[in-house]
Formats: C-alpha cells, structure tokens, sequence
C-alpha cells in the first residue's frame, strides 16, 4: 500500500470516526430530551393531581356557603340585605366555575393525545345550542345552525366544549335582539368551523391574547376569565388544528376553527 492509498484510508477512517461521533453525540441529545420531557410529564401529573385536591376542598367549602346564601334567603330580609345576597351568590359562582375550567385546563395540557371518532358535526352543535337556549332567550338572541346535516368529523367527545365555549362567548359579547350564525365547510382536507357574532368586536392587539390563559377583552357588565378560550385552543390543538379570530364586518366578530377530517 502507497503513501496515496493509505492517505485516503486514513481519510475515510477520519470521516467514518467523526460520523460515528456526530451520531452518539445526537443520540445522547435526543436521550437526555427524551429525559426531561419523561420529567415533565411526571411534574404535570403530580401538579394535575395537586390542583384536583385542592380544588375540590375548596369547593366543598364553597358549597357550604351556597347552603346558608339559600338558608338566608329564606328569611324576611331588607331589600338592601337581599341584594348584598344576590351578590355573594354570583361571586360564588364565579369561584366555582373558575375551579372547574381550572382543573379541566389542567388535564387538558397533561394529556398529549386521545382517542377520535366519528360523529355528526351538526348534530354536535344542535347539542351545544340546546345547552345554551336559556342563555340566548335572556338577551333574544337567535343562533342559527347552518351546517350541512351530513357533514362528519373524526373527533373526540369533548370536541362539543369547543362549540359551546364560542357560542357562549359569542352570546356573552353579542347586543341584545340579535343572532349567531355556526357554519362549516371542507377545505383541502380539512373542516372549518366558523362562529359569527353581531357583537362587541375584538381589537387587534386583543386578538391572540384572548386564547391565554386569564387573558380576555374586556368590556363593562360583562365577567369572565379568558379559561374558556383557553380550553378550546388547547382542545384543538390535541385536534392538530388551528383556531383564531376574524373581524365580522361591519361589526362582531367570527371564531375560526379548522381540524383535520381525518
């Protein structure tokens, strides 16, 4: 073997050295990824768990509360007194509501995926407007299920929050006397669920925020939290999908979501 030869041996020794190396050194960044993502599922889980003990003491005790908000209004009371009560009993279920979206936000970001079937998307949002009637005939607002009665969706159950959340939020912010409009249509292999509201409308700069946690646009008389923006973005992620928010020209505003179909 020549000077030459073993010159280009060497040559090839030193590349098959350094690939070997380049591989054990990725190997060993994928492993210790790997590691840290194991570690913090295990932290997820164990604060998963965490906040569901907590919140459920503290809405035991809460329920003890609305036990003597109703025992008092039993009594012959002064106006004034009453409406101090109506009060107590409202923030009380704010407290509530909070420590349930809480913990379902909770288990929502500890889980990666779950199981998906078919189900009618029509049928979903009958089911979701039906939950919220009394809600829209306080305000005489009409919401109008434009889907096409065959269309199907490979979702899980819980998709259904979705739909309620947005029409929720759409009543919430909608003037009184006007309506909601819920279509869908499919895209490239996709579906797009659109909730349009008459509203309030949403300013730019609140147009992400508003799927944040505790974030949300405000506006006088109306309360929230941002949780349940913040559960459908995440529920939709787990969809592999988009959600966000258009202008509803000339005025309202439209949620946008789009899931794969399969």
């Amino acid at each position: 073997m020549n000077n030459l030869t073993s010159l280009k041996c060497f040559k090839m020794f030193l590349c098959i050295l350094k690939d070997i190396t380049d591989k054990k050194e990725l190997y060993e960044k994928l492993e210790s990824v790997m590691k840290k993502m194991t570690l913090m599922k295990k932290l997820v889980k164990r604060k998963v768990i965490a906040i569901d003990i907590i919140s459920h003491d503290i809405l035991n005790q809460v329920t003890s509360i609305k036990n003597y908000i109703q025992l008092l209004k039993e009594f012959k009371l002064e106006e004034n007194v009453k409406k101090i009560l109506r009060r107590i009993d409202k923030y009380v279920d704010r407290i509530v509501e909070i420590l349930h979206n809480s913990i379902r936000l909770a288990k929502l970001y500890s889980i990666d995926e779950f199981q998906k079937v078919e189900m009618n998307l029509y049928e979903l949002v009958s089911s979701a407007i039906y939950s919220l009637e009394t809600k829209a005939r306080k305000k005489n607002i009409k919401i109008k299920n434009l889907i096409d009665r065959n269309l199907l969706v490979n979702v899980n159950p819980i998709f259904i929050n979705v739909i309620e959340n947005l029409l929720d939020n759409a009543i919430k912010y909608s003037y009184e006397n006007s309506h909601v409009i819920i279509e869908a249509e499919e895209l490239n292999g996709k579906v797009r669920i659109k909730v349009k509201d008459y509203g309030v409308g949403i300013p730019d700069e609140y147009k992400k925020k508003i799927f944040e946690r505790f974030e949300r646009y405000s506006k006088e008389g109306i309360k929230g939290t941002g949780l349940g923006l913040a559960i459908v973005k995440r529920i939709v992620e787990l969809h592999n999908g988009e959600v966000w928010v258009e202008d509803n020209k000339p005025r309202g505003s439209i949620f946008v979501v789009e899931i794969p179909k399969k």
